[in-house]
């Protein structure tokens, strides 16, 4: 899982961690945890990446209205049809733009690298992983190190559906905490997050014709809070270079809408997003956007 920084409040004393990394995943609610659309499944579903039909780098920049900034890329190491090695690194920084809006005139920020493998087990199935490791600085006070890793199935049995489960969560995070008026950053426990979803695409494979509607849909198990999210995406594309997207998700610890457009030529894709966070009862607006490269 990625330890994405995503969100900052003025009255906040933490960073929000969040592994929505990718635009067409956000716009869709990360209700997509089973499609394998670019190398940024390694993010939400490592095992996703072998079924990708071309090896591809990534690059994606969060951004928030608190001058919150967060740059991910990532790229095929290893691909030969049968299994996927991917390398992935981020960059996280506040106020870096502005240097006036720091946090309590503390300057920090947070930097990782990502390492993930997905195989294929059989023609139809596959399992993979990913390890993060993340460290934070603030600059007048300390630095700290944490790990992360992920867990990943696909099956993917026909061109129309496919199936995945993801565990994300497991290990440690950072979090920036401010005691006696100093801010540091420490190591901290992570939501365990259990993802189960499908993808399916229309029309269908035997039509030999390009599918122009996704479905995503996807139950999100949070461990420690009582209750399920629920997630759905809907992908629409009134051209073959153009894509509409919209999603929502729904439950005990998440409730919000997301939009978002592609634009593909290939070998190049674009994909832009717009979602709200809440932190400490109040909004934040971010905008995510990707771009990705097969080669």
């Amino acid at each position: 899982m990625s330890l994405g920084l995503t969100a900052v409040s003025a009255d906040a004393q933490s960073i929000i961690f969040n592994s929505d990394i990718g635009a067409r995943n956000i716009a869709l609610s990360s209700a997509d945890v089973s499609e394998f659309h670019d190398i940024s499944s390694l993010y939400q579903n490592p095992a996703a990446m072998v079924f990708l039909k071309a090896p591809s780098v990534f690059i994606n920049h969060v951004q928030g209205n608190y001058d919150e900034m967060q740059e991910n890329i990532a790229s095929t190491i290893i691909y030969d049809r049968s299994q996927m090695l991917a390398l992935g690194a981020e960059f996280y920084n506040l106020g870096e733009l502005n240097r006036s809006q720091t946090y309590q005139g503390y300057r920090f920020y947070e930097m990782g690298y990502q390492l993930a493998y997905a195989r294929l087990l059989e023609s139809t199935f596959s399992v993979g992983g990913t390890v993060s490791f993340h460290r934070g600085i603030v600059i007048q006070s300390n630095a700290a190190d944490a790990a992360s890793y992920s867990l990943g199935v696909e099956y993917a049995p026909t061109g129309e559906v496919s199936y995945a489960l993801a565990l994300n969560g497991l290990g440690t995070g950072l979090d920036y905490e401010t005691k006696n008026g100093v801010v540091s950053t420490v190591q901290a426990i992570l939501p365990r997050k259990l993802d189960i979803g499908a993808t399916m695409r229309f029309p269908a494979e035997t039509s030999l014709e390009t599918p122009f509607l996704y479905i995503a849909l996807a139950s999100e198990k949070v461990f420690g809070i009582t209750g399920i999210n629920y997630k759905v995406g809907i992908e629409f594309l009134p051209f073959e270079f153009i894509a509409l997207r919209f999603g929502y998700a729904s439950g005990s610890s998440l409730n919000r809408p997301t939009w978002g457009l592609g634009f593909h030529a290939a070998p190049f894709s674009f994909d832009f997003a717009v979602y709200p966070v809440r932190v400490n009862g109040s909004g934040i607006d971010f905008e995510q956007m990707s771009a990705s490269l097969e080669f």
